[in-house]
C-alpha cells in the first residue's frame, strides 16, 4: 500500500473554515492484476493493441474505433474470455478526462444471464438486458473524479418512480488494459441502436433513431427509416398538432419533460436528447447523461423552454401552446412524480450505491488522484444530497406543490 499525504480544507457550515493534515493508505497497482484484484465488483480486462490504443486516446476527439479482446470476471470468475469486439472514445466535454469512456461492440451479441455483465438489475416495463452487442465503460462523466455515482443515483431515483421512459441500466466495475489497471468506471447500456436493439428485444433494422446536435439543438436523423424521421422535421416547422401527437408517445414525453425539469439537467434540452421508433410507431425518449442535473438548483426548465429554440422545446413550445389536455396531463402528472421524488429517497439510494465502491474508491486515487483521496469522496457526496435537497426545495416552491 502506499500512503498518500494532504491537507484538506474543510469547511463546516457553521464552524467556518479548518485545515485537517490526514494520511491515507492506498493500494499498489504496479503488480495488480484483473485475476489478483481484491474486489466484489465486475472486472474487465481489454487486450488491444497498445500503439492503437494509446494513438486513440490521444486523438479523442476524433472518430477512431479500433479492435480488441474482452475479458470479463464476475465475483472473481472469469465468465468469458477474448470476445472480440471494437473499441472507441465515448463522450463529448468528458473524453478530455485523464480517464475516458470507452464504447464496447462485439461482433455478435452476448447474452447476459450468463455472464453477469449488468448482474441483478432492477428493469422497468418490458425492458430486457438477456443479451447485448454494445455498452459502455463510462467515467461518470462531467461528474469524473468527484462521487462516480451520480448519474447512476439519478438512474435509479427514475428507475424507482416507474417513469414510463427508457434508461441506461448499469453498476460499477473495474477496468484493465492490456492487464494494466484502468480505472473505476460504470458499465451502462448503449442507447444507440446496437443498445435498444437489446434493451428492447427487437431487429437494429426496425429502429429509427433521431439525436440532438449540441451544436445547434436540432433533432437530427441517424438511423433507420429517413422518411419518418424527416415527417417529424416537417411537422415541427408548420408547428403541425395532428401530426406531432401521432408522432409522439405522449405518456413518455410527459415524464421525460417532469423529471429532466424536476431534477435540473443544465445539459439539456439542447444536447443529450434521443427519440427512437420501432416500425414506424410514436417516438419515444431516452433518459440519459444525468450528471449535469442540479448544478444551478433554483431554475425550472419548463418555463425556459417556452422561449428556447432547440427542437426539443420547439416540440414542447406546439403542444403546450395548442393543447389544452397536453398541459392538464402535465401537470395532474407532475404531481403523481412529485410524491414519488424527494431527499429522503435520493440520499437512501446514493448511500447504497456508494457503500458499494466504498472500498473501491483508493484504486480510483492512486491510479490518477481523482479524487484527491477518500475524505474528498465523502464530502462529493454530502455535496450531492445538498444540491438534490435544495433543488427539491426551489421545484415545490416553484410549482407550489408540497
Amino acid at each position: 500500500m502506499k500512503a498518500l499525504r494532504y491537507i484538506v480544507l474543510s469547511c463546516l457550515f457553521v464552524l467556518g473554515c479548518t485545515e485537517l493534515e490526514v494520511e491515507e493508505s492506498l493500494p499498489r497497482l504496479d503488480n495488480l492484476t484483473p485475476s489478483t484484484l481484491p474486489t466484489s465488483l465486475p472486472v474487465f480486462n481489454l487486450h488491444v493493441e497498445q500503439d492503437s490504443f494509446d494513438y486513440m486516446y490521444v486523438r479523442y476527439f476524433r472518430d477512431i474505433r479500433i479492435s480488441a479482446r474482452v475479458d470479463f470476471y464476475a465475483e472473481g470468475t472469469k465468465t468469458f474470455e477474448g470476445k472480440p469486439a471494437h473499441i472507441e472514445i465515448k463522450g463529448r466535454s468528458s473524453s478530455r478526462a485523464d480517464m475516458k469512456s470507452l464504447g464496447i461492440t462485439f461482433r455478435e451479441p452476448l447474452p447476459d444471464p450468463a455472464m453477469h455483465v449488468f448482474g441483478d438489475q432492477e428493469l422497468l416495463g418490458e425492458h430486457s438486458l438477456h443479451s447485448f452487442l454494445a455498452f459502455r465503460l463510462r467515467n461518470s462523466g462531467n461528474e469524473f473524479g468527484k462521487t462516480m455515482l451520480k448519474d447512476l443515483a439519478y438512474t435509479q431515483l427514475a428507475l424507482e418512480s416507474g417513469l414510463d421512459v427508457e434508461l441506461r441500466y448499469g453498476r460499477p466495475v473495474h477496468a484493465f488494459i492490456n492487464d494494466t489497471y484502468y480505472g473505476l468506471l460504470n458499465v451502462r447500456s448503449d442507447i444507440d441502436r446496437p443498445g435498444l436493439s437489446g434493451l428492447l428485444g427487437v431487429d437494429t433494422n426496425r429502429i429509427t433513431l433521431l439525436k440532438t446536435d449540441p451544436d445547434n439543438g436540432n433533432l437530427e436523423f441517424e438511423e433507420g427509416n429517413a422518411v419518418l424521421a424527416q415527417n417529424m422535421r416537417d411537422a415541427l416547422k408548420e408547428e403541425n398538432l395532428e401530426t406531432l401527437h401521432s408522432l409522439l408517445d405522449l405518456d413518455n414525453f410527459i415524464d421525460y419533460l417532469v423529471f429532466q425539469d424536476y431534477i435540473g439537467n443544465s445539459d439539456w434540452p439542447h444536447g443529450n436528447v434521443a427519440a427512437y421508433s420501432i416500425n414506424g410507431a410514436p417516438f419515444r425518449f431516452v433518459l440519459f447523461d444525468l450528471d449535469f442535473a442540479a448544478f444551478r438548483t433554483k431554475n425550472a426548465l419548463l418555463p425556459e423552454m417556452e422561449f428556447r429554440e432547440d427542437d426539443l422545446s420547439r416540440i414542447y413550445q406546439v403542444l403546450f401552446e395548442q393543447d389544452e389536455a397536453f398541459r392538464n396531463r402535465l401537470e395532474s402528472r407532475q404531481k403523481e412524480l412529485y410524491a414519488l421524488l424527494n431527499p429522503n429517497r435520493f440520499n437512501r439510494i446514493l448511500e447504497e450505491r456508494a457503500s458499494a465502491i466504498e472500498e473501491e474508491v483508493s484504486y480510483l486515487i492512486a491510479r490518477y488522484r481523482q479524487p484527491a483521496s477518500s475524505l474528498h469522496w465523502r464530502l462529493e457526496l454530502e455535496t450531492l444530497k445538498r444540491d438534490f435537497e435544495r433543488r427539491d426545495f426551489y421545484m415545490r416552491r416553484k410549482y407550489n406543490i408540497k
